[in-house]
């Protein structure tokens, strides 16, 4: 069988991920794989109607697609982005349509499943059969066990296919019919509301894609700004020089300088660090944001794996159907929790003109009383989970990673709250206690208690809050 392998790294063939696919025609090498570095070509194929051609002239003959992708900011590249947004620009929808497909998607186990769970729904809104993935680490490759589990991946893949297996849906198709926000009387839906108290120096921002005054975003963020009591500046990304998405070189890991020599970092450290809030502006494109959106978002990879935003409120205006896109804001939450961010809210399209200007003026007025309260929130499991992951893994990387080493250190990343002396103390006397029958009857009747007994002291001990 033919199998058309949709290489979605920047780097080509000189990725990790194709490792993995080059292996795989090895195991089987009755089957051709056919490598289409999609990613890497994607200027290319852009601009190049001929070049578009003979990559889909490969998709319509095989009998099945295999996504390969490594993990980029909890999607796939921008690049691979891109290209799955021509499908639907060009019309060519219908060469996927009932092709088999699977996806390999490579990472250090940095929100996989999100990237997985979008090529899932792409696939199955092409219309094709997705028999399913699999998301090894980088490294797995060098595991047997994890060789096994490859090669066990493709051969169900090929099995489908052979026999032609059922694929139920993983995810409902997309249903959303957009209707026109125009706030009946102007003026009046954006007046800033009575008593507001103002921000501060609290420097807000709206970093958009799509900032046309006659859109529902362009309209949306005009209402927002209009609810708050403090100058708001807009940024549209398509006026910011990007030159390109991120290649995946690394260059930026020693010091945090790019190998592209554009405005990203500046633009960044000139416009957003500055800020107290950011309100990210999109239309909803396919299962994501638009391919810009991701080529920015994958750019701010100059600053690593760290927290560079940290501290700040954030907040989302969306056009599109969010509350059909549960993985899209789970994107979203990890993002912000990602960067120890609180999150403010999503005000989206999906309603009336009324429910879509009241969204908007619930997230104005949560973002005035955040910055005038130095709100604050600690990290849930995404933001707990994603710290423990990159406090294991930039000191594994340091001697790559530098700047992003020297951050970790400078700002206490490092710290292990979990493992000081009085805890290692206060585990050693329970264990002893537990290991005695009558003491750990004993211990057992006072758990309860004893779980509430600090937190108990605090609430004795508290007074009326101020205000």
């Amino acid at each position: 069988m033919k199998i058309v392998v949709l290489n979605g790294s920047p780097k080509g063939e000189v990725s990790v991920t194709v490792q993995y696919v080059r292996y795989l025609q090895k195991q089987f090498p009755g089957h051709e794989l056919k490598i289409l570095s999609v990613a890497h070509e994607i200027n290319g194929l852009e601009r190049d109607q001929a070049k578009r051609q003979t990559v889909m002239d490969e998709i319509e003959s095989c009998d099945g697609v295999l996504w390969a992708s490594p993990v980029y900011y909890f999607l796939v590249p921008s690049q691979l982005k891109r290209f799955i947004e021509l499908i639907w620009e060009r019309r060519a929808e219908e060469i996927f349509r009932g092709k088999y497909g699977a996806a390999l998607v490579t990472s250090i186990h940095c929100m996989d499943h999100t990237a997985m769970n979008y090529l899932t729904g792409i696939s199955e809104d092409l219309g094709m059969r997705f028999v399913g993935g699999l998301t090894p680490a980088s490294d797995d490759l060098t595991v047997p066990k994890e060789r096994t589990s490859l090669i066990n991946f493709m051969a169900y893949f090929l099995h489908a296919i052979e026999t032609g297996a059922p694929t139920p849906r993983s995810f409902a198709p997309v249903n959303y019919s957009p209707g026109t926000y125009r706030p009946a009387d102007f003026a009046e839906a954006t007046a800033t509301p009575a008593g507001n108290p103002g921000t501060g120096d609290g420097k807000i921002v709206i970093l958009t894609d799509g900032n046309d005054p006659e859109s529902n975003l362009g309209r949306m963020i005009s209402v927002f700004q209009r609810h708050m009591p403090s100058p708001v500046e807009v940024f549209d990304l398509n006026n910011v020089a990007i030159k390109g998405g991120c290649q995946g070189c690394i260059h930026c890991a020693y010091d945090n300088t790019c190998v592209y020599q554009d405005g990203v970092k500046q633009f960044i450290q000139e416009k957003l660090l500055p800020a107290k809030a950011i309100i990210y502006a999109g239309n909803i494109k396919d299962r994501y944001l638009s391919s810009r959106w991701k080529m920015y978002i994958d750019r701010t990879f100059v600053f690593g794996h760290t927290p560079y935003l940290s501290g700040k409120q954030i907040g989302f205006i969306i056009s599109g159907p969010l509350r059909q896109l549960p993985n899209l804001r789970q994107i979203f939450e990890a993002h912000t929790q990602a960067q120890r961010c609180t999150l403010l809210g999503f005000a989206t399209d999906e309603g009336d003109t009324e429910t879509i200007t009241a969204g908007l003026q619930a997230l104005a007025d949560r973002l005035v009383w955040a910055l005038v309260h130095g709100l604050q929130a600690p990290p849930n499991y995404l933001g707990y989970g994603l710290h423990l992951l990159f406090k294991e893994f930039v000191p594994m990387v340091s001697g790559i990673f530098r700047a992003d080493h020297i951050f970790y250190k400078k700002h206490g990343l490092y710290k292990d709250q979990h493992k000081g002396l009085r805890q290692r103390m206060m585990n050693l006397l329970f264990a002893a206690m537990n290991s005695l029958p009558k003491t750990r009857r004993e211990f057992q009747k006072q758990m309860k208690p004893g779980m509430i007994a600090d937190l108990k002291r605090i609430v004795d001990g508290a007074k009326p809050a101020a205000g």
